[in-house]
């Protein structure tokens, strides 16, 4: 679906989610956005919220961009932050942009062998699709609305009066 240069179309994306759905997959970890076919992305986004699954999306790396399907309200759009700890993260109500993760300065493998220092919304993306998986294993019977209340539950935002 995505080749050498990192891109696709929109149409193979839709296809893709619209397997997905079909599939009846719990989580989707979504690092990757458009702009194009918000309409039939967001009908998709919908059908699968409704359905008991659960989409987590990479924000734009952009500063001011936030991207799609990042931007729909049925799915936990992610940015990135510096934490210590990967199990950190801050999540916020009534955003368009709930969750904040760690995505500045993540080790991770480097072609060739070795590990190097990333940042990018894409590194802070799993840490909540694999917190949210582990809710989803204990909880099995939680929906889509359900798991991002907890979500919000377990946040860390010391720093901020909700």
């Amino acid at each position: 679906m995505i080749g050498a240069t990192h891109s696709s179309t929109s149409l193979k994306l839709l296809t893709a989610l619209d397997f997905a759905i079909k599939q009846e997959w719990d989580i989707l970890n979504l690092s990757l956005g458009t702009e194009s076919q918000f309409a039939e992305l967001a009908s998709l986004a919908d059908d699968a919220y409704y359905q008991g699954m659960i989409w987590i999306a990479a924000k734009d790396n952009k500063r001011h961009k936030i991207g799609y399907p990042a931007g729909l309200s049925s799915v936990v759009a992610v940015d990135m932050d510096y934490f210590e700890s990967p199990l950190h993260f801050r999540f916020h109500k009534n955003r368009v942009i709930e969750a904040e993760a760690c995505g500045v300065y993540v080790d991770a493998p480097q072609p060739g062998g070795g590990w190097q220092q990333f940042t990018g919304t894409s590194f802070a993306c799993p840490q909540i699709t694999g917190i949210t998986a582990r809710l989803r294993e204990h909880f099995p019977n939680l929906t889509s609305f359900q798991l991002k209340a907890a979500l919000s539950v377990l946040r860390q935002n010391s720093d901020e009066k909700e």
